[in-house]
């Protein structure tokens, strides 16, 4: 027996209770507002059950590795089947008369059905998929990061240049300034040693 088909098995009792559950659900918000309640000990009520059961119960096998949009489409499907297997064609021309409630339970019984059979495997696949698509983006990743830093190698070059310049424009004119209104302190051997510097060599004498 293959992984796939011991995961459905295993959670196939979880698939009749559901389906029995919903199609009695099905069947109360169908007759709402009627005098007739469907009572859970009532045959047709058992009848609804067993039928929705027996449908769901083949349909989770054959989808069980289906996507979301076939579990959506058989699920809105499901009370005009359920319909030919109950009380045809009396049944089926109440189905139509209660579409507006039938097909939203057979619609969310899909979706319930999807989660309860298809939750692990689906998960798996798309692990496997975002895996995929995940080296995918890697690679890109990979080429774009290599690129750009050759790009920002050629841009620091053009910005430490620039930087140098501008650290020296601003150290010229750094240098230009009075030095003694900058640093009081030590503006006055500057000066000293400048005059000695720009005197003449015959004039210290």
């Amino acid at each position: 027996m293959s992984r796939n088909l011991r995961t459905w098995f295993l959670r196939f009792p979880f698939v009749c209770v559901i389906a029995a559950s919903m199609g009695w659900i099905g069947l109360i918000l169908m007759y709402l507002g009627s005098p007739f309640f469907p009572r859970i000990d009532d045959f047709w009520t058992r009848y609804v059950a067993l039928a929705s059961t027996l449908i769901w119960g083949v349909a989770s096998y054959f989808l069980r590795n289906s996507q979301l949009r076939s579990w959506v489409i058989f699920g809105i499907a499901s009370p005009l089947v359920g319909a030919l297997l109950v009380a045809p064609p009396a049944s089926f021309a109440f189905v139509l008369a209660k579409a507006y409630v039938a097909i939203p339970v057979g619609l969310a019984t899909g979706v319930v059905m999807y989660v309860i059979v298809c939750g692990g495997n689906s998960h798996n696949h798309g692990v496997n998929r975002s895996g995929e698509v995940g080296r995918s983006f890697g690679t890109a990743g990979i080429s774009l990061l290599l690129s750009s830093t050759d790009n920002c190698r050629m841009t620091n070059r053009v910005s430490v240049a620039n930087a140098v310049i501008v650290c020296n424009g601003l150290w010229t004119a750094a240098r230009s300034i009075d030095p003694r209104r900058t640093f009081p302190a030590m503006g006055r051997p500057y000066l000293e040693a400048n005059r000695q510097t720009d005197r003449p060599s015959g004039a210290s004498r």
